[in-house]
């Protein structure tokens, strides 16, 4: 009969318990897991093979390593902009100003390294003279008020 005051919960079957299964004196022949059944490996097809193959005599050219340093560079810029400037997460709701915020982050971030990139000196310079290549180890600062 029912509760008139609570509704009744509709019951839910109970699962027998498993029976405890004596121990095959030839399971660490078999497995490795002290308490989990054998998983076979599944090996891949030959094709699959064939292709993770050819790729990984691809990998190993001059080329494909000259192509990964790029994007070597590319991926760790892009970690930092995630760990230090939290690319992850966006302020803003829409697409719209989600998309500003990169832009503006990315800007931020590529500001310091243009500046950095703007003043590293030029090789293609004259090279300096006799003098002040022997003044190396002399301030030159020190001795600004001094005409030469």
């Amino acid at each position: 009969m029912a509760c008139p005051v609570r509704p009744v919960r509709p019951v839910r079957p109970v699962r027998p318990v498993r029976p405890v299964r004596p121990v095959r004196p030839v399971r660490p022949q078999c497995t490795t897991s002290a308490t989990r059944p054998r998983a076979p490996a599944l090996l891949p097809t030959r094709e699959l093979h064939e292709i993770q193959m050819r790729n990984r005599l691809d990998q190993a050219t001059e080329e494909s390593q000259r192509r990964y340093a790029i994007r070597a560079g590319i991926e760790a810029t892009l970690l930092q902009n995630v760990c230090a400037h939290g690319l992850r997460r966006s302020r803003y709701h829409g697409l719209a100003k989600t998309h500003f915020q990169r832009v503006l982050t990315a800007l931020a971030r590529n500001v310091p390294r243009i500046a950095d990139w703007i003043n590293i000196p030029s090789t293609a310079r004259r090279r300096s003279g006799h003098f002040r290549a022997s003044a190396g180890c002399v301030n030159l600062r020190a001795l600004s008020h001094i005409r030469w």
